[in-house]
């Protein structure tokens, strides 16, 4: 480089570096210019006048009070149905039944029922029953209770009745051993000449369903004493547990004193 160069050189880098330093100054003011970043001003909302008041409706008036209903007196009860379990437990009660436990069953248990209330001259054939006139036969046909229960009025004597059910397995059995041990017994058979004697086949038809409603047999064999003038009647159980083989007969004499136990007072020396 020539040295008649070296001005018009450094003429030139004054000048470059002039104008650089002018274009940073006014980048950086343009750089930080506020103004562009101010929002513009909220536009004011013009002043509203205030709604109307809303008219004022004048509150309802309260509704009347219906009418009371008229007060009617509750209905009477019906004297059948309350007098009816008050009757039953009187009437079981002067027969000497046990109170009956729900789900409860006539088999396996025996009870002598209280002498029922009677009538002065029944009394009197209670207490010296008339055996002579006792039929010799058993009734096999349940359309002769009544007749039976009729000749208990006139003989005082008591009524035994055998219920059976030879086509249920689990009853057929006892009834049979009832028929061979007991009923075949020398014993017995003297006994059962003092009553009137009445055996029921079940189920049988309607009459011999009836009758064993009546006397609330639920299974057999069921052996009943009816004592003149009762509906309600002792029950006899002849047979009692063998530990390790079941039940067995029991012996006469036991069975005998049951049979006593459920009659009346003038079975007791008679056999």
């Amino acid at each position: 480089m020539t040295p008649d160069r070296l001005p018009v050189l450094l003429l030139a880098a004054l000048f470059l570096a002039a104008s650089a330093s002018a274009q940073r100054t006014e980048f950086q003011r343009r750089k930080f210019d506020r103004s562009r970043f101010e929002r513009p001003a909220a536009a004011v909302r013009p002043d509203l006048p205030d709604p109307a008041p809303e008219p004022a409706f004048p509150a309802p008036a309260p509704a009347a009070p219906s009418p009371a209903e008229p007060a009617f007196p509750p209905p009477a009860a019906s004297p059948s149905t309350e007098s009816a379990p008050a009757e039953t437990a009187a009437e079981d009660a002067s027969a000497g039944a046990p109170p009956a436990a729900a789900g409860s069953n006539s088999w396996g248990s025996s009870w002598t029922p209280r002498p029922p209330a009677v009538d002065p001259a029944l009394q009197a054939l209670i207490d010296a029953p008339h055996f002579d006139g006792l039929p010799t036969k058993i009734s096999k046909d349940p359309r002769d209770h009544e007749e039976l229960l009729a000749l208990q009025k006139q003989t005082g004597a008591c009524l035994f009745l055998y219920f059976k059910n030879p086509y249920v397995t689990s009853e057929s059995g006892l009834c049979g051993w009832y028929e061979k041990h007991v009923a075949g017994d020398m014993g017995w058979r003297k006994a059962m000449r003092y009553y009137l004697q009445m055996e029921i086949t079940l189920p049988g038809k309607q009459d011999a369903q009836e009758l064993a409603a009546l006397y609330r047999v639920t299974k057999t064999p069921a052996l009943l004493v009816v004592q003149p003038g009762s509906t309600r009647p002792g029950r006899l159980w002849p047979f009692e547990k063998n530990p390790g083989e079941g039940m067995k007969v029991k012996e006469m004499d036991a069975i005998l004193q049951e049979l006593k136990a459920a009659s009346t007072p003038a079975y007791a020396e008679l056999f």
